[in-house]
């Protein structure tokens, strides 16, 4: 880490602000993944954070902004079972890191209109779950708002609530399973785990 910390400050001096925003969607259920599949999902977003929450230790920050995604708290769309989605796995990681920093804060962000990781079939699929689609300079704003709160997590996505209620959540409901059991983990359990991941990822 020392070397790869010479490099960035002999680049970018006096830094005040991180932005982590690096991602990879790759759609499908993690019995159906390669461990190609899973490092080209995991590793820009879990690595990445991982790496620059070390290389920023030492810095007084204005603000360390981590790029989630709705994914984290709600699933995918397309995979609503009991198997999770790989990259609603790494951006749960980097609720985990946040949650157990005190300057670090990871924005669950919506799908974007006029850009962003969805195209127009996942944005519609998303409205018709009433999960509508983040106007950038509605999110822009919103995310500055919200930075003042200094919460460790945010979620930045217009919901039609009505449609929600008996779409997304019904579906939920039919596709529970009684005979599955769910673990529980501490939030510190969580990112001790997470940091054994990137040790072993290298």
């Amino acid at each position: 880490y020392d070397e790869l910390k010479e490099k960035v400050f002999e680049h970018y001096d006096n830094i005040k602000g991180i932005v982590h925003c690096a991602g990879v969607s790759k759609y499908g259920d993690i019995d159906d993944m390669t461990k190609e599949d899973f490092e080209t999902v995991y590793k820009p977003k879990v690595m990445g954070a991982y790496n620059l929450e070390k290389l920023s230790n030492n810095l007084t920050l204005d603000y360390f902004i981590l790029c989630s995604s709705i994914s984290s708290g709600m699933g995918q769309v397309n995979h609503l079972s009991n198997k999770l989605s790989v990259y609603a796995a790494a951006n749960g990681c980097l609720d985990s890191l946040a949650l157990n920093s005190n300057n670090i804060t990871s924005i669950r962000w919506g799908q974007w209109l006029d850009g962003g990781m969805g195209n127009d079939e996942s944005i519609l699929r998303y409205i018709k779950l009433g999960i509508l689609p983040v106007n950038p300079k509605d999110a822009i704003d919103t995310m500055f708002l919200g930075l003042k709160s200094h919460e460790s997590i945010m979620t930045i996505c217009p919901l039609d609530v009505t449609k929600l209620k008996h779409t997304y959540f019904e579906r939920i409901a039919s596709t529970t399973r009684a005979d599955v059991t769910i673990k529980s983990y501490t939030n510190k359990e969580i990112v001790s785990i997470l940091y054994k991941v990137c040790n072993d990822l290298g």
